[in-house]
């Protein structure tokens, strides 16, 4: 039916509900109706309705979806030039309820410059299985930006804060993540985010210390430790 309905002229970017068309093809996991909705020029960088889905353009729902498609899907999309590093609308409660309520100043966000979520900021919050890694590294490829902030987020704090340890490992590795980074709301540095009482839970005493140190001693942040507690 749906090649029927585009050969006979039916716009593919065109709808009158909040999720486009191609965005329902890559919710849906079918990398062979993304794949023909694109040849038929349907506008990648669609962003879905601003009220129920905030802005977000197919990458997004890509990032957070669980098909066994989802690698093929977002190659698909880059390869068809979706912007890598597009944020979602800004929101003052996205990530939030992941922060340490002893330190966030929540007053702060209404002097910080608002950042929506990345992609990359999506598939940091999913379970660490190897598809959640593989699509980390296909977005890291095409030049996905570890350092963007949400809300005093970045994708490796988040994947800290989650104890996604294998993630946090990819992440931090990777020559363009910096982990002396700001996160800003008094959440100090992103390595900071290791350190707080909050992650007792989630990581052994020894591993946050193995993290802390060997990313200071290979990134010279000799101080970052005093950087923690300063902010």
């Amino acid at each position: 039916m749906i090649k029927l309905l585009l050969r006979r002229g039916a716009n593919s970017s065109l709808s009158d509900w909040s999720l486009l068309v191609l965005a329902l093809a890559v919710r849906a996991g079918d990398k062979d109706i993304v794949e023909l909705l694109l040849k038929k020029k349907a506008q990648v960088n669609c962003r879905l309705n601003v009220v129920r889905h905030a802005s977000l353009i197919p990458l997004h729902i890509a990032c957070g979806c669980l098909s066994s498609n989802v690698i093929d899907i977002a190659q698909q999309l880059l390869e068809h030039e979706a912007h890598i590093n597009a944020e979602s609308l800004p929101s003052d409660q996205e990530y939030l309820s992941l922060a340490d309520p002893s330190v966030i100043d929540i007053h702060r966000i209404n002097g910080s410059v608002p950042h929506g979520r990345t992609p990359l900021h999506i598939v940091c919050t999913r379970e660490a299985t190897e598809d959640t890694l593989s699509l980390v590294r296909l977005l890291l490829e095409h030049h996905a930006n570890p350092n963007a902030l949400c809300n005093g987020r970045t994708s490796p704090s988040l994947a800290i804060t989650l104890g996604n340890e294998r993630l946090v490992d990819l992440l931090i590795n990777h020559e363009t993540t910096d982990p002396s980074t700001s996160l800003g709301l008094r959440n100090g540095k992103v390595l900071c985010t290791i350190l707080s009482t909050v992650q007792e839970s989630q990581w052994t005493y020894a591993k946050r210390l193995e993290l802390v140190c060997k990313e200071s001693i290979k990134r010279n942040l000799f101080n970052l430790y005093f950087i923690c507690i300063l902010n």
